[in-house]
């Protein structure tokens, strides 16, 4: 099973724009899709619009949250409980989300577990795409690099 993960975070259609570049520039399509998300009233927002955009691209797979409190200790061992449940499967972990300490575990805990995939999504002109749906930003403004690779740029 092909498994993405990602921590919602502050951009409104980041989540959903990430998986449909993963699937579509690195053939990575999950069957399932692990959000990572706290209580955080905006964050609560965010993640209604990227599962609705998620369902409309991707109307098969399978998405589940992962609540944490806002601290590293739970963030890094709801993250290191799925990873290791799953060690098995195909994962994919979404870095470019969520706060620093955030894409730091993720990172850490992706190398430490030999996943293959790390994605990290460049936005040439940040500021003028950032809150748009993928179907709204031009593709050449998009770089979706995988951190597990070893990239000369």
């Amino acid at each position: 099973m092909k498994i993405y993960i990602s921590t919602i975070g502050f951009e409104k259609f980041g989540n959903a724009n990430n998986i449909w570049l993963a699937s579509k520039l690195k053939e990575f399509t999950p069957d399932k899709i692990i959000l990572l998300v706290n209580d955080e009233k905006k964050i609560q927002e965010h993640l209604k619009t990227n599962i609705t955009s998620i369902k409309e691209w991707f109307p098969s797979v399978k998405i589940e949250e992962i609540k944490f409190n806002e601290t590293i200790k739970d963030y890094r061992e709801s993250l290191s409980k799925f990873i290791l449940d799953n060690k098995n499967e195909d994962i994919a972990i979404d870095v470019t989300l969520g706060r620093k300490y955030m894409s730091i575990i993720s990172t850490h805990l992706a190398i430490k577990n030999n996943i293959k995939r790390i994605y990290y999504t460049l936005y040439d002109e940040s500021e003028k795409y950032s809150n748009n749906p993928i179907t709204q930003i031009p593709i050449t403004q998009l770089k979706l690099i995988n951190l597990a690779e070893n990239n000369e740029n």
